[in-house]
């Protein structure tokens, strides 16, 4: 087996060194590109094209020339930006086949140049290489397929940190020189009969380095073709169907996963499945309870509580669905029904023992006999004795005072009727007698208990129409028109975007403080009464620490929105959230005035 391959090897290198790349030969090429451009750059990635010219000084080694042209913009700004890089680099060709097909393995210099309109930009130079190959389709022409990477360790006025271009280029070349003759191959498979196992190999069909196509080859020895074999690695004895698998190669539940791995073996039909082998209604990813398919928040932190919606949802310690920040009564026993206050609703007991017509919970005789007529207090109506001994007009069994003199007034007890003390010391207008506050100034309004009236605070220090101590959002701009509760109304009057001021967090951190929760809610609110908005939470930062750390904080921060928005009665399919750290500033950052402004949430609508 040794001498077999040793011979194979040797006369590959002949086949291969009759079609190699000449010394004297030039290659001129030509392609399409697709250029993902680092993140950094903020450069859309596109599709583009180029060429290249290739000379071979020696065999094989070719010195390479090549250009490319992308039309793309800022994803930023959405200025437009020309990108072309120019590259000089040697590229090696290990020979694999007939005409020239070869592998290409190369590195040089690369000088990439970013162009805005009116000709301004910006040039960086770095470091390039190449992957690639080359199939020849006659002795002049050939298809390439080649992956490129342009590495810039120091861009320039440290306009960002070091960065990596990469790309993927497919196109066809044309080699200049006298082709060289082959070695005999008599079913035209490209490798030489005295090293073909295979002499017999069909027409069009593709075979390995020892002339085998598929069809003649059973590579796992389970008697089953390649070709033909859909488990092309059974291990050794392991008994297999027609299709050449083995019980462990089987998906019994078709979701490309083996059954030996599937952690979750009936996934149902046409749903995706994970490298475990479970689908969304199979899996958990976050942690909270919630199937990621019912799962409306998929990020949500480990250990917060969620509603059935997998959404994040305010701290409730009795359980009685009214978060402890509304919740009047905290200690509502379990199983217990709760008002919106958050306190146990209780159901009158409406039973009546005795049939009087009054329930048993104000039956105050309950025990009237059925034949009898009740009173409001369920008690027997008893006919009035209407006698009336001192004649005052009250009857005896109401007469409080059964003495009252017939000359004198009485009143409904039967007691002489004394004339009001209707002094009034402070001049209030309430007697004496009823005055609470006997010493008001003369100057003060009081109520009917002589008290002085407190004047209500209509102060509106925003100047929005909302008095502060009704605004939960007491710096609305006097530009911006205010809701009811005095924040800003979203989008008034085609506004493309809002800057939610007083959304704060704690410093350095994605937490919300308890005042931004409260305008996040009224935002919640308003953009659940308008479902036509579609918006993109914002968020920014000033330029204190690096980008990285700002890029990260303010896309945080602007998830903590979404989700709190979420959590709040808003649909997910509502509102995205961006972070752009300190890219997109409104003030200068040279002060703290301005960094202050700097670091906010803004609401665009992206409709």
């Amino acid at each position: 087996m040794r001498v077999r391959g040793l011979t194979l090897a040797l006369l590959l290198s002949t086949a291969s060194a009759a079609s190699a790349q000449k010394a004297g030969n030039f290659e001129l090429s030509g392609f399409g590109r697709y250029t993902r451009f680092a993140d950094t750059l903020a450069i859309q990635e596109g599709a583009s094209g180029g060429g290249s010219l290739g000379f071979y000084p020696i065999r094989n080694l070719a010195i390479e020339a090549e250009a490319a042209y992308t039309r793309t913009h800022s994803n930023l700004s959405g200025v437009g930006i020309t990108s072309i890089p120019v590259r000089a680099r040697l590229t090696y060709h290990v020979p694999l086949g007939g005409y020239a097909s070869a592998l290409r393995i190369g590195a040089g210099y690369v000088h990439n140049m970013y162009v805005y309109p009116g000709g301004t930009g910006f040039e960086d130079p770095g470091v390039t290489g190449v992957l690639g190959f080359r199939w020849g389709l006659s002795p002049s022409f050939g298809f390439r397929v080649d992956g490129t990477a342009d590495y810039v360790k120091s861009p320039e006025g440290n306009r960002a940190d070091e960065y990596i271009n990469w790309g993927a280029q497919v196109g066809l070349s044309i080699r200049v020189g006298a082709p060289s003759g082959g070695i005999r191959d008599k079913d035209k498979d490209r490798i030489p009969d005295p090293v073909d196992s295979c002499p017999k190999t069909a027409v069009g069909k593709i075979v390995d380095p020892y002339g085998c196509s598929t069809d003649q080859k059973d590579a796992d020895r389970d008697a089953v073709n390649d070709e033909l074999d859909r488990c092309p690695d059974t291990g050794s004895g392991e008994p297999v169907d027609v299709a050449g698998c083995a019980a462990s190669q089987k998906d019994d539940d078709k979701d490309g996963v083996l059954n030996s791995v599937d952690q979750c073996p009936n996934t149902p039909v046409g749903e995706s499945a994970n490298g475990s082998g479970c689908a969304p209604s199979q899996r958990d990813e976050d942690q909270d309870g919630v199937t990621d398919a019912s799962d409306q928040c998929p990020h949500t932190p480990v250990g917060d509580a969620v509603n059935a919606r997998g959404c994040f949802m305010e701290r409730d310690s009795d359980g009685d669905n009214v978060p402890d920040n509304r919740d009047r009564c905290p200690n509502t026993r379990p199983g217990a029904t709760a008002d919106a206050n958050g306190c146990t609703i209780i159901i009158a007991d409406e039973r009546d023992t005795d049939g009087d017509g009054v329930p048993d919970r104000r039956d105050r005789c309950p025990d009237t006999p059925k034949t009898a007529s009740a009173d409001a207090n369920g008690c027997s109506i008893v006919i009035a004795d209407e006698r009336d001994t001192d004649g005052d007009g009250v009857p005896d069994r109401r007469d409080r005072c059964p003495d009252t003199p017939k000359t004198a007034s009485a009143d409904a007890n039967g007691c002489t009727i004394v004339i009001a003390d209707e002094r009034d010391t402070d001049g209030d207008g309430v007697p004496d007698r009823r005055d609470r506050c006997p010493d008001t100034p003369k100057t003060a309004a009081a109520d009917a208990n002589g008290c002085t009236i407190a004047v209500v605070d209509d102060r509106d220090s925003d100047g929005d129409g909302v008095p502060n101590t009704r605004d939960i959002c007491p710096d609305t701009p006097k530009t911006e028109t205010a809701d009811a509760k005095g924040c800003t109304i979203l989008f008034h009057k085609g506004a493309r975007s809002v800057i939610l001021r007083g959304v704060t967090f704690e410093t350095g951190k994605a937490m919300l403080t308890p005042a931004a929760r409260e305008i996040l809610r009224d935002v919640a609110s308003q953009l659940v009464e308008n479902p036509q908005y579609k918006v993109q939470i914002s968020g920014h930062t000033d330029n204190t620490g690096t980008r990285v750390k700002n890029l990260r904080l303010s896309l945080a921060r602007a998830r903590t929105v979404e989700t709190f928005l979420v959590a709040n009665g808003v649909p997910y399919t509502q509102i995205t959230a961006r972070g752009f750290g300190p890219d997109v500033p409104i003030a200068p950052n040279t002060n703290a005035a301005g960094r202050a402004q700097n670091r906010r949430v803004e609401l665009n609508r992206t409709n």
